[in-house]
């Protein structure tokens, strides 16, 4: 009896220290929550690229090219930075766009 708890408790120490770090990572969420943030964040950038992409938009419409360019940029920055590759695409598409229409007769 004796010998099959001594076996018993290695074993369980060893299982208790093989599992010590992912139960400290359950316990406290650091893995969880780390990308959870990470993908809040990202999501939060997507918006404001978004919205200062329609901004820029609204500039061109009303004959602000400096301020459109400079808010294109701005947007450009952002998808670049959260790794939107479609997105840069799109706004690249924007600044040529502008660059080419703002010099054309309407």
């Amino acid at each position: 009896m004796k010998r099959q708890h001594k076996y018993s408790s290695a074993i369980l120490a060893s299982l208790m220290f093989s599992l010590a770090p992912t139960l400290a990572l359950l316990v406290t969420g650091v893995g969880k929550d780390a990308s959870v943030a990470q993908t809040a964040t990202t999501q939060n950038r997507k918006a404001e690229a978004d919205r200062l992409n329609q901004e820029g938009i609204q500039q061109y419409r009303q004959g602000k090219f400096r301020a459109a360019l400079e808010t294109f940029q701005k947007v450009l920055a952002i998808r670049k930075e959260i790794g939107d590759k479609a997105g840069e695409g799109t706004t690249l598409d924007n600044i040529r766009y502008l660059q080419t229409h703002r010099n054309s007769p309407n």
